[in-house]
């Protein structure tokens, strides 16, 4: 589910669980993944300004009383939080980028009016056309270079099976030759499909030893049809 996510909105989800167990709340729910992007305090946190976590936090505690003090664990995540984060692939998609940030997060929190979340921002005096302007104006969050696709062992299989001609980038043809070399993120989609076809041509090109005895087998052939004859 989080695959594409940036660090700030995996923090964002986080965030919202520990919000939820400070609020003895029993789930994580789109109040709570609103809390969470505000706690981080990154470009979803500025798109709904002027809403703080701390005004938030005393709305969301006056709309759902807390009671689940006992609980142990992780708390699930409620179906209209789950919309939540599909509602910010699909933000983030229209915008024409590869990774989901607290940007998305605060554009999906709208847009699923029927939820808590999006009563209690409409409440402070947001609306989806409103957030949409601050984050178009807001830069998106950055993908560290930390973040970064690792590709192993599959180098090995490039100069057989890939030459210039091939859609690949030029980097991405230069970060799986130097096999553990670092790939920005934002090329993950275009090293996703490099490493499946990579994977698919290792899939079927059978081991040495493999071979060594198919060739022996067919020379076994070829034999017993001239002995044959």
């Amino acid at each position: 589910m989080f695959e594409r996510f940036t660090d700030s909105a995996r923090g964002a989800v986080v965030l919202a669980g520990e919000q939820a167990t400070d609020l003895r709340h029993g789930y994580v729910g789109s109040e709570h993944v609103l809390l969470g992007v505000l706690a981080d305090g990154g470009a979803g946190a500025a798109a709904l300004a002027p809403v703080t976590l701390a005004g938030a936090r005393e709305a969301v505690a006056r709309e759902v009383r807390g009671g689940d003090e006992g609980r142990v664990g992780q708390r699930p995540l409620t179906p209209r939080a789950k919309q939540v984060l599909e509602l910010a692939k699909r933000e983030a998609v229209a915008l024409g980028e590869d990774h989901v940030g607290t940007e998305h997060l605060a554009l999906a929190l709208l847009d699923l009016r029927e939820s808590t979340a999006a009563r209690l921002l409409v409440a402070f005096g947001l609306d989806a056309e409103t957030v949409r302007a601050a984050v178009a104006g807001t830069a998106p969050e950055s993908v560290p270079s930390a973040r970064v696709v690792r590709l192993p062992r599959l180098a090995r299989l490039i100069p057989a099976r890939l030459g210039p001609s091939d859609r690949f980038s030029p980097e991405v043809h230069a970060a799986v030759a130097a096999a553990h070399a670092e790939v920005p993120l934002g090329r993950r989609v275009e090293v996703e499909d490099l490493v499946a076809a990579l994977s698919r041509a290792a899939d079927a090109t059978p081991p040495a030893d493999a071979r060594v005895q198919r060739i022996a087998r067919a020379q076994a052939r070829r034999r017993r049809r001239a002995t044959s004859r």
